[in-house]
């Protein structure tokens, strides 16, 4: 998956998990910032997982990782495509 497919499908899910649909956010964003709570964080975590197809390793569960769109990506998505 490229990075803008990953955007794209990511944006989406988060404007179903904070229940805006004309919520716009860039790549910098910080979640948090967005609307993004602790619970929803974890949502998000296991979003992450399930494209990557595997669980991600504990040690990896730090707010650096997830603390945007493109930390994500870079972090976690772009080496398991």
């Amino acid at each position: 998956m490229n990075r803008d497919e990953f955007y794209e499908k990511f944006r989406t899910y988060i404007k179903e998990i904070v229940q805006e649909s004309s919520l716009d956010f860039n790549e910098d964003e910080e979640l948090i910032n967005i609307g993004i709570n602790s619970f929803e964080m974890v949502q998000v975590i296991v979003y992450v997982e399930s494209i990557i197809g595997s669980e991600i390793p504990i040690e990896e569960y730090t707010f650096d990782y997830f603390k945007t769109m493109k930390t994500i990506y870079e972090k976690l998505i772009q080496y398991k495509f």
